[in-house]
């Protein structure tokens, strides 16, 4: 996703803030995608495909990672899930948790609202604009 790195970059800096990886890649496809592009070190925690059947299940999981590795967070309504799919915006919900679709993969800005993404940006170029998103 164009402006990525950046925006880890940002996030890491704020107080309060960590970042957890949820994806549908099972772990070890996830963590050589991650390395090849050197942003593995950004994510304290993640929840993978070989997590749970449904992917609506991820982010409970992430959420409890986290908690185990020390980070506050009471509940999935404090996380916000960062996707390009229509499916992506549709974990975050199952759980409760905020969604920021972005529209630089196969779905459109259109699209992602009309899944039900909380915000919808073009890409992840802008930290402030997604910082003002996210909530």
């Amino acid at each position: 996703m164009p402006g990525v790195r950046r925006l880890l970059e940002r996030l890491r800096e704020r107080p309060g803030t960590a970042c957890a990886l949820l994806t549908g890649n099972i772990a070890r496809a996830a963590r050589i995608k991650l390395e090849h592009f050197d942003l593995q070190r950004y994510f304290t925690c993640g929840a993978y495909g070989d997590d749970a059947p449904r992917r609506d299940d991820l982010v409970p999981v992430a959420v409890g990672r986290a908690r185990r590795a020390g980070i506050d967070v009471a509940s999935a309504n404090q996380a916000v899930v960062i996707g390009d799919t229509p499916l992506d915006v549709q974990c975050a919900a199952a759980a409760g948790a905020r969604s920021v679709g972005v529209a630089t993969g196969p779905f459109t800005e259109e699209e992602l609202r009309r899944a039900g993404a909380d915000a919808v940006l073009p890409d992840l170029t802008d930290p402030n604009r997604f910082l003002l998103a996210a909530g």
